[in-house]
């Protein structure tokens, strides 16, 4: 499983949602929605797959992933976030289903069986 780097691009213009963008050029860049009680939610674009976003997700929990520190630096600037303030966990909606990552459970794996369990329970 890759390490998701990231670098704060700014803020969309539209929607106001914090933009960090992937190093990686293949992998999809992380919209953020908001970040609360440690808990960072973010945006799925429209024709990203499961899979490569489980992947994406699960990259931000890897010891050499700088996810947490870029997000945390962008909220301090932005918002004046708490300095003590650390991610606990992603949430996303993905298909009307609602998954949350933590660290616990941050592998590809658990990510689409979490999306896939959602599905069966609809």
């Amino acid at each position: 499983m890759a390490v998701t780097r990231v670098w704060f691009a700014g803020i969309s213009n539209c929607d106001e949602q914090f933009v960090f963008r992937n190093q990686d050029r293949r992998a999809h860049d992380i919209y953020v929605e908001d970040f609360n009680d440690g808990i960072v939610e973010t945006h799925v674009l429209v024709g990203t797959s499961i899979e490569l976003y489980a992947e994406v997700i699960a990259g931000c929990f890897k010891t050499k992933s700088n996810f947490a520190k870029e997000v945390i630096r962008a909220y301090k600037k932005m918002c004046g976030l708490d300095k003590d303030t650390e991610i606990k966990g992603i949430k996303f909606n993905f298909n009307d289903v609602e998954i949350l990552v933590t660290k616990e459970n941050a592998n590809v794996k658990d990510i689409i069986k979490q999306y896939y369990d959602g599905i069966k329970a609809c």
